[in-house]
């Protein structure tokens, strides 16, 4: 989760001229900063779904994006950092 929310800062400050122009015209900051950014209860919401449809996250690598267990290993070993 840590990882998912750091992303708004790198993620919105890319787009703080449209945030700005879109404020200047008259709008309510927070609805840009909600499209271009994330926060918990998107990824909440996202696993929350991925639960609900298929149960654990190995069946919707498996079911859902066709990743089997060879490549759901392949991408546990790249992407999470074991100390």
């Amino acid at each position: 989760m840590e990882d998912f929310l750091a992303s708004n800062k790198y993620t919105l400050p890319q787009f703080q001229h449209a945030i700005d122009s879109f404020v200047a015209g008259g709008g309510d900051r927070d609805i840009p900063v909600a499209i271009f950014g994330v926060k918990k209860e998107y990824l909440e919401a996202s696993f929350d779904e991925m639960e609900k449809q298929y149960g654990t996250i190995e069946k919707y690598f498996a079911d859902g994006l066709g990743i089997d267990a060879e490549g759901q290993k392949a991408l546990r070993d790249l992407f999470i950092k074991r100390d």
